[in-house]
């Protein structure tokens, strides 16, 4: 889940009795580095976690909470940074777009949600998160609101909280500051454990997938050094294929430890609605495994969604390299648009 270093640092320090301040994206157009839902934790022993876009207005507004956190009532606000040197909430930086940022003290009330939101960053279970002035409110499963999110972790909605100090007319029972629909930024299986699975896990976690590992061999070392997994499944190659779901949040990676269990794998895999398909290999290995595939039947619809020679082609050589290229490609297809499942199959 995205920003789940912030919720385990504000857990942390309301768990140790420390103050600790939310600060949160909310609003933001033209040229800025904090997107709406960018996060961020500083409590009042100066522990920091996530970003809310970096440079100094970062610096600034994280002075301004630790300031706060020193006071005897920590005080909310929302700050408004504008981009540009003529504006009258000038950042200091030239790239002409503007930020809001709510400034939000975190109590013992939020607690119990801080807790749900481990427990579903741990399972990948889905969810929306809506912040009010009083609580932090988590509801498991679809946004109940209707809204839906092509990115988790992003901000769904961005809202005035009715009753404060930025609309003084409103009712404070009335809504939230804040939404977004949270959850794993896609569930990934890795056909295979061995080294470039290990490092590709290593990479992805980072990213906030939540990352499956399918090998046929238990007793790999790669296989049991891979921390960054959050299940493995020893199975046959030959039924990998139904340990993995069709979905718009589900990437494949085929990367198995032979040519043959690669192909046995795309055999199952190939035409059904994921959104990503790679394969590691050569091209030479890719053409002859798809000439077979084509013989025997499969079109090219079913197999022109297939990313092989998988990832961006950078000259990548090393586990780590391949993985940064295999991750790279990852991101980019993430921010695309959703193709329709009707228009996936062979």
């Amino acid at each position: 889940m995205i920003g789940s270093e912030v919720w385990r640092c504000l857990h942390d320090a309301l768990t140790r009795g420390e103050p600790a301040m939310l600060l949160i994206v909310t609003e933001a157009s033209g040229s800025t580095a904090g997107a709406p839902g960018f996060k961020m934790a500083v409590t009042a022993t100066g522990r920091l976690a996530g970003t809310i876009g970096g440079g100094g207005v970062e610096a600034e507004l994280v002075d301004l909470a630790r300031r706060r956190l020193a006071g005897p009532e920590p005080r909310a606000s929302f700050e408004r940074r504008v981009h540009r040197s003529d504006s009258e909430h000038a950042s200091g930086q030239l790239c002409g777009g503007e930020q809001t940022v709510w400034l939000r003290p975190c109590g013992r009330a939020d607690r119990p949600a801080l807790e749900a939101l481990l427990r579903m960053a741990e399972s990948g279970e889905p969810g929306t998160l809506a912040i009010g002035e009083d609580a932090l409110r988590v509801t498991p499963g679809a946004d109940a609101r209707g809204i839906a999110a092509s990115d988790p972790g992003t901000a769904i909605a961005a809202e005035t909280v009715p009753g404060s100090a930025v609309d003084p007319g409103g009712d404070a029972a009335a809504g939230a500051a804040y939404r977004e629909v949270f959850g794993p930024a896609g569930r990934v299986y890795l056909c295979g454990g061995g080294h470039v699975s290990l490092a590709l896990s290593r990479v992805l976690a980072a990213l906030d997938f939540h990352i499956t590992v399918l090998d046929d061999r238990p007793e790999v070392a790669t296989l049991a050094a891979n921390e960054w997994a959050r299940a493995k499944v020893i199975v046959p190659f030959g039924e990998a294929g139904s340990r993995i779901p069709d979905g718009p949040d589900v990437y494949a990676i085929i990367c198995t430890p032979s040519h043959r269990a690669d192909e046995e794998v795309l055999r199952q895999l190939a035409g059904r609605p994921l959104r990503y398909l790679g394969m590691l290999g050569s091209r030479r290995k890719v053409a002859e495994i798809l000439a077979r595939l084509r013989r025997d039947g499969y079109t090219d619809k079913a197999l022109g969604r297939l990313r092989a020679p998988i990832g961006v082609q950078i000259g990548s050589r090393t586990p780590a390299e391949i993985a940064v290229s295999i991750a790279a490609e990852m991101i980019a297809v993430r921010r695309e648009p959703i193709v329709p499942s009707s228009s996936w199959a062979s």
